[in-house]
């Protein structure tokens, strides 16, 4: 004949439909339980959120420099294959914030390169006019190019070896950050 052994641990459960269940009165949360989970999300968010905004800002700060520093490069590049030269000009009027890469048709009497709309260089795989423009509502309405300074010109030009006619930097900043490009005098870009 065969016995069942008493099992202390499962006295209180039971069976229902072939398997083991609690007793309804252990299932669920309480309300106050809860509460109390959704209280502590809360606080939790309340801090991590400005940092969370903070690396936004910065995300997209490091990008549109990124695409600065790009252009630099592409533009210092085609001005040594086509063996000529070409800029890249920083236009920094409150408002209307772009970097654009020319071809300049001649220059002012202050030295000035004298930019043709139809004649800016383009952007080989759209085939539209290689243009960075600033937008404030893209990084934050304090974020903009606040410094683009090539010996006292907002202007840099690569000669067919890829040499700058100066060194200099362009800054775009916010108001906790800063992404700065710095061209050496013999043309190396980096960020600073």
């Amino acid at each position: 004949m065969h016995t069942r052994k008493w099992i202390p641990a499962l006295a209180k459960v039971t069976i229902y439909r072939g398997s083991p269940t609690l007793p309804c009165g252990s299932c669920g949360f309480t309300l106050l339980e809860l509460l109390w989970v959704l209280f502590i999300l809360a606080i939790l968010l309340s801090a991590v959120g400005p940092q969370f905004s903070g690396a936004m800002f910065q995300m997209a700060l490091e990008k549109k420099a990124s695409e600065i520093f790009m252009a630099l490069a592409w533009v210092q590049q085609q001005a040594i294959n086509q063996n000529t030269t070409l800029g890249l000009f920083c236009d920094l009027t409150e408002g209307r914030q772009k970097v654009t890469c020319y071809r300049a048709i001649g220059y002012d009497s202050q030295g000035q390169p004298i930019i043709d709309p139809n004649n800016v260089l383009r952007n080989p795989l759209t085939q539209k006019p290689y243009l960075i423009t600033i937008n404030q509502e893209e990084l934050s309405h304090d974020a903009k190019l606040t410094e683009a300074n090539f010996g006292g010109n907002s202007w840099v030009e690569f000669n067919s070896l890829g040499e700058p006619n100066q060194q200099g930097r362009i800054t775009l900043a916010g108001a906790s950050s800063a992404q700065t490009i710095v061209i050496s005098r013999i043309g190396r870009l980096r960020f600073e």
